[in-house]
This record gives C-alpha cells, sequence and structure tokens, in this order.
C-alpha cells in the first residue's frame, strides 16, 4: 500500500515538474512576458508565435505577437484560419477585462459555430507596451469544462518580463 501511495505521489510530481512543459517567452525578441504550455499540448511554433493542442485535439489554442507592424498581417491570418476552421463567429461578444501575471488583458468571449455546432472561441488581448499578445482558445463549452483546469493553469502562467 505505502508503494502504491509513494508512486502516485512520484506520478503526480512528475505530472507537475517543468520539464514536462515549455516556457515560452513572447515575443522571443525583446519578449513581454512569459507564458508555460504542457509538452502534453504539442506546442509548435507558427508565423507569429506558437499554438497547441490538447491531448486528443479537443482544444486549441494559440499565442501571437501584434504591432503596428504586424496588426493587419496576424488580422487577415486569423481570418484565414477561421475560414479554414469552417468557423463562424456570432456577434455580440462578452468582453471582460483581466489582469494576467501582472499584464493588463481585455478577453472577447465569441460563442460561434464550427462543422462539429455550436463551439467558442475566447480572443484574449494581453498588453503590453507597444504591442499585444493575442491568445486564442477554441473549443465547444462542454471541451473547455473538461480542460478546464489545464486551460487556467495555463492562463495563470502568463507573466510580464519587468
Amino acid at each position: 500500500m505505502l508503494v502504491r501511495c509513494l508512486a502516485f505521489a512520484l506520478s503526480l510530481l512528475l505530472l507537475n515538474h517543468p520539464a514536462l512543459a515549455k516556457n515560452l517567452a513572447f515575443p522571443e525578441k525583446n519578449p513581454i512576458g512569459t507564458i508555460v504550455l504542457p509538452d502534453s499540448w504539442k506546442p509548435r511554433e507558427i508565423e507569429f508565435g506558437w499554438e497547441a493542442k490538447s491531448p486528443n485535439d479537443d482544444i486549441y489554442l494559440s499565442i501571437e505577437m501584434i504591432n503596428d507592424k504586424l496588426i493587419n498581417k496576424v488580422a487577415n491570418s486569423n481570418d484565414a484560419w477561421m475560414k479554414d476552421n469552417k468557423i463562424q463567429l456570432k456577434p455580440n461578444p462578452i468582453v471582460e477585462d483581466l489582469m494576467l501575471g501582472g499584464l493588463f488583458a481585455k478577453a472577447f468571449k465569441y460563442q460561434a459555430t464550427d462543422e462539429n455546432g455550436p463551439t467558442v472561441i475566447y480572443q484574449v488581448f494581453v498588453m503590453a507596451g507597444k504591442g499585444a499578445a493575442l491568445i486564442t482558445i477554441w473549443g465547444s463549452e462542454e471541451e473547455q469544462k473538461t480542460r478546464e483546469k489545464e486551460l487556467n493553469t495555463i492562463m495563470n502562467s502568463i507573466k510580464a518580463i519587468n
């Protein structure tokens, strides 16, 4: 029994160990902040930042940098991504002001549809200096509730640099 308890405790420690997560600075040059994405979410670099999918690919998350020079490119990339994924946003999102790791953020929660039916898109703009990071989270209400603890851990991992 003691061996099982110790094995369970060790597995919990390993699941929460930083080596099993990627601590990513955004942007890579002159970063304004960091975010931690679990390795199990399969993070990968994309043109303006990173994207990740939860285990079983039920939740999509991306973080992209925006500045004066990139805003149109990121907006066009985001529009193309939504079109490619057959996402239709409904008007009138719920808007909320947040503080994430010392950075001001504005969150937009959109009800939407995709090829699987009703879904939810969060777009969170994290402000800092002359730029911002756009965090996008996509998944159904049920999928997001299932992954709520992981999503909260990711969002609470955001830290300002300086």
